[in-house]
């Protein structure tokens, strides 16, 4: 296990432990409502995510480097209203819920 993938899955659990403590400032510069991003302690990635009713809906592991506007805006038209699977950045990145 890498030094990231363990960092990634902390910043899962206080994702879990606390929804709403992500910034909504990029969902709002995409213009995607109820879009929230969380930092990886100690590496220049974020997690997105939606908050949602009864599980948190994380979308994407984005690099602070990366044109973050424009990947969401290109990546996330799809999102808008559309509730979507639970963790499916998990499925790509090669975590699992139950190493959660």
């Amino acid at each position: 296990m890498t030094w990231l993938s363990v960092a990634a899955r902390e910043a899962i659990k206080t994702i879990e432990r606390t929804p709403g403590i992500g910034s909504p400032r990029l969902g709002q510069l995409a213009e995607v409502d109820g879009l929230r991003s969380w930092p990886v302690k100690d590496f220049p990635v974020r997690w997105f995510y939606f908050e949602r009713m009864e599980f948190v809906d994380v979308v994407r592991l984005l690099g602070e480097r990366q044109d973050i506007a424009a990947i969401l805006e290109a990546g996330l038209d799809c999102l808008r209203g559309f509730p979507r699977q639970k963790y499916i950045a998990m499925a790509t990145t090669g975590f699992n819920e139950a190493d959660t």
